[in-house]
């Protein structure tokens, strides 16, 4: 069962379609549809970081297009009789998890990326500091992510009342005393608000401390 999240402007929902068409505003800043997956996402994420190595990027990960995604996992999707042998159920499973999830969502006017982040985290620690998107876009555009962690810790998230500025004019945010840190789990699905949303708070969060393999599907939309 999935943990009640306390954050007020985090809403709730029962399904992708709510997911993609509920609308944010003053009081809403991010809508996430929690999940449990069965699948091997493990073994999917050593295969595609084993098969990927040479494109890793200057920020540590590698970052790959819905057709690189397809194109990695013809041989996951293929079946044949021996397959009870190599057991490529639970990993087959998990692909068209994630498959699935990408087509719905492009659908839906997203473009986006499957992200494979190493144990030892993003080079570029900023990532792990509190933040608003959008921070690093000088063209100020205005646009809603998607986000699903489907191995590793989840996102890390906070109340937009629960932070104050590290410097005038910065979209990098430090906790106040006792304030609540929540997250999401490996599973769920959630669109947040990015920064110069009108009448829309900007979502407040971080990836988590590295540690572990993380696999992200990352997508982006103008926003609604």
């Amino acid at each position: 069962m999935a943990a009640a999240i306390e954050n007020p402007r985090v809403r709730k929902v029962d399904s992708l379609a709510a997911l993609a068409n509920a609308a944010f505003g003053p009081d809403t800043n991010a809508i996430f549809f929690p999940r449990r997956l069965t699948g091997d996402f493990a073994a999917v994420a050593r295969m595609l970081w084993k098969q990927n190595q040479p494109d890793i990027l200057s920020s540590g990960v590698i970052s790959l297009t819905p057709d690189r995604v397809q194109d990695n996992f013809a041989g996951v999707l293929q079946t044949s009789f021996f397959d009870f042998l190599r057991d490529k159920g639970p990993q087959r499973e998990a692909a068209r998890r994630i498959l699935a999830d990408m087509a719905y969502l492009e659908a839906q006017g997203f473009a986006m990326r499957l992200r494979l982040v190493p144990p030892e985290g993003y080079r570029e620690r900023t990532v792990e500091c509190f933040h608003a998107d959008g921070i690093l876009d000088d063209r100020k555009a205005v646009f809603e992510r998607a986000l699903c962690c489907y191995l590793g810790a989840g996102t890390k998230f906070i109340a937009n009342e629960s932070v104050q500025a590290l410097a005038q004019n910065s979209q990098i945010y430090i906790p106040v005393a006792h304030a609540l840190v929540e997250r999401f789990s490996a599973g769920d699905i959630w669109r947040h608000a990015s920064l110069y949303m009108k009448d829309v708070p900007p979502f407040i969060h971080r990836a988590p401390d590295p540690g572990h393999m993380r696999m992200i599907l990352v997508a982006r939309r103008p926003a609604l």
